[in-house]
């Protein structure tokens, strides 16, 4: 299940590379870090530099494969826990193995703490619970080759908790469900240092509802890594 050491220590160098440039003019000036990268984009490099050294706190929903295309992987290696949450029984079942320091819960996030529709698909990336997704995916040529009901739960059900100013981040993965996830959250207890959050509508260039409602509390966008963007809280510095 682990990716070939020496393409992660050559991603990991090219990412360090990349993220100090990226970062060099800004109020965060990260020394170049010592983590492998497992996420699609090096969403992980780029969440390290923002956090700093310290060891830390996720939650990550829509967790997906414990490993290969993770964004909090990278993380559980250098000894920090966190929750996953996804509503494939592969993918959960597969984290409870290999993840065993975390709490895994098997679930979609959502406003309603009840029960939704859920599409899966063969490609288990575009599995979703978005019906108006479902149609564009049907458009262009792939059909859900299963659905069913998914237990949901909103972000607060999972009742953890957060200062800004702790090194704790938010992962968020739901194929264009993120403004649920993000409106069940509880916002007085819980505010992670950094927010990765894969928004179907980019805020290059344009303001996004994702980075207005995240801007009431606190968060600004400071990368945007492939298809995910990344907020920071204006009250969290890192420590290298």
């Amino acid at each position: 299940m682990e990716v070939p050491s020496g393409r992660v220590a050559q991603t990991r160098a090219a990412l360090n590379r990349l993220y100090s440039r990226i970062f060099h003019r800004s109020r965060n000036q990260p020394k170049p870090l010592d983590i492998d990268s497992y996420a699609q984009f090096g969403e992980d490099v780029c969440i390290r530099h923002l956090l700093g050294s310290r060891n830390g706190r996720y939650v990550d929903i829509g967790s997906g494969h414990p490993i290969s295309g993770s964004n909090s992987y990278a993380f559980y290696k250098l000894g920090w826990t966190g929750v996953l949450v996804d509503p494939l029984l592969s993918n959960v079942s597969a984290s409870r193995i290999a993840r065993k320091r975390d709490r895994v819960h098997q679930a979609c996030v959502g406003m309603q703490s009840d029960s939704v529709e859920f599409f899966e698909y063969d490609v288990y990336q575009y599995s979703t619970t978005s019906a108006e997704r479902v149609e564009e995916l049907r458009a262009l040529g792939y059909e859900p080759k299963i659905q069913y009901i998914s237990p949901t739960i909103r972000l607060s059900d999972l009742e953890i908790s957060a200062l800004p100013t702790e090194p704790v981040f938010l992962s968020i993965d739901v194929e264009g469900m993120e403004m649920e996830v993000l409106e069940s959250n509880d916002w007085a207890a819980f505010l992670p240092a950094v927010i990765a959050i894969e928004e179907w509508e980019t805020p290059l260039g344009k303001v996004t509802t994702v980075m207005t409602y995240l801007k009431k509390f606190g968060y600004e966008l400071v990368a945007v890594v492939g298809v995910t963007s990344v907020y920071q809280h204006r009250d969290y510095a890192p420590v290298s």
